[in-house]
């Protein structure tokens, strides 16, 4: 029984793990709480620059976090590399598992994790969340040519030698295909809302005279806010009762109050990260959410926030490429409108249509339900387990 249990060990290594915020963290998180219900041993190294222990490892005993001080977030080059080589030594200090499960920050995580892997003896899954380094020219990080194309080399070496790769989309699976790897070693399993959605479902809210479009998350480089900022501008003296209500603290939103005083808007409000408590209540306040994606990021990230919009059942509009996994969903689906990056006025047009044609709001909201039937927590973690059994054999 003692093998057996020793056997069934999995180890996650992320920069971000709770109580320290992040989409990736979040999931990571409830994956664990799951295998440590079915029998599985896991751990998880994270980067902090608090070195707290998770609550989640606190409360259970089959659960242990080594949270790693470390400070930044892994912006520059250095912050980058003094992270990674303090993870590989995390690795290396601790007692051996039988998987060890890479995501993909900071960057190059997944060579780590592959080294790690074969000096320990055991199995590497990488858990491909946003592709690097693919995405840093994207991210305005500063590297040549020369030394991006080096790291896609190390990077795809390191993806090809992993035992298994997971992929959250259909469109990064395609991509990565295309540059090599062993479709057999290669499985999508899609991510999900919040588990806090589904535990503490809010009521629907009473209605008021303002018309709500909800920008919930992180909003980066790989964003794109300019057609979201136009689209407001355009609106704010047109349509006072529409009001635009961003979500976050990240450096977009910043910009975007910067531009709401720079030129005097009133139909931008700004509120800060929500707790799991209230998440609920605060997204059924959307009429319709704002997901957006830049073209030349097609493949390389699946914006999570989606996931979230469809668990409250909310319509989506999507601004970005129609070729990528929400592309797809979303104009299969119903659930909302698919807006070319740029295309101020389809933005526009979609938010009025919302407004005011009843029948088209209630046809994408209903349209809701049959996307969750797809990124359904439990439905991810039942592959999650079949995938890490394999493995184990």
């Amino acid at each position: 029984m003692r093998a057996l249990i020793k056997e069934k060990s999995v180890l996650f290594v992320n920069r971000v793990f709770p109580p320290d915020h992040g989409p990736t963290g979040r999931v990571t998180a409830e994956l664990s709480d799951y295998l440590t219900k079915n029998g599985w041993q896991v751990s998880i190294i994270s980067l902090t620059e608090h070195n707290r222990q998770s609550k989640h490892a606190l409360a259970d005993p089959a659960l242990r976090h080594y949270p790693i001080k470390h400070k930044g977030e892994c912006r520059s080059k250095f912050d980058i590399m003094l992270g990674l080589l303090k993870i590989l030594f995390k690795i290396l200090s601790i007692r051996k598992h039988s998987i060890i499960v890479t995501l993909t920050d900071p960057p190059m995580l997944v060579s780590v994790g592959r080294l790690g892997a074969k000096l320990k003896g055991a199995k590497h899954v990488h858990w491909v969340h946003d592709l690097y380094p693919d995405l840093l020219p994207i991210l305005k990080y500063d590297i040549s040519d020369k030394k991006l194309q080096l790291l896609k080399n190390i990077s795809r070496k390191d993806m090809k030698s992993a035992d298994q790769l997971v992929t959250i989309g259909r469109c990064m699976d395609k991509h990565l295909k295309h540059t090599g790897i062993d479709p057999s070693r290669m499985t999508i399993i899609e991510n999900w809302a919040p588990k806090a959605l589904f535990e503490n479902d809010a009521p629907e809210p009473a209605a008021t005279d303002k018309f709500r479009v909800i920008y919930a998350g992180n909003m980066g480089k790989a964003h794109d806010i300019g057609t979201i900022l136009a689209a407001a501008q355009a609106l704010d003296t047109t349509h006072p009762e529409i009001e635009f209500v961003f979500v976050g603290n990240s450096n977009g939103h910043k910009f975007l109050m910067e531009q709401r005083a720079k030129h005097g808007l009133q139909n931008m409000r700004f509120l800060p990260p929500q707790p799991d408590a209230k998440l609920s209540a605060l997204l059924k306040h959307g009429d319709v959410h704002l997901v957006t994606q830049k073209e030349s990021s097609l493949g390389l990230l699946v914006p999570c926030k989606f996931y979230s919009i469809m668990a409250v059942n909310r319509p989506a509009i999507y601004i970005g490429p129609e070729k990528s996994e929400l592309g797809k969903v979303i104009r299969q689906a119903g659930c909302g409108d698919v807006i070319a990056p740029k295309d101020r006025q389809a933005l526009i047009d979609a938010i009025l249509k919302y407004r005011h044609d009843a029948k088209e709001w209630h046809d994408a909201q209903q349209a809701t339900e049959a996307v969750n039937h797809i990124y359904n927590p439990e439905k991810s973690f039942e592959k999650w387990l079949k995938t890490l059994n394999a493995l184990i054999g």
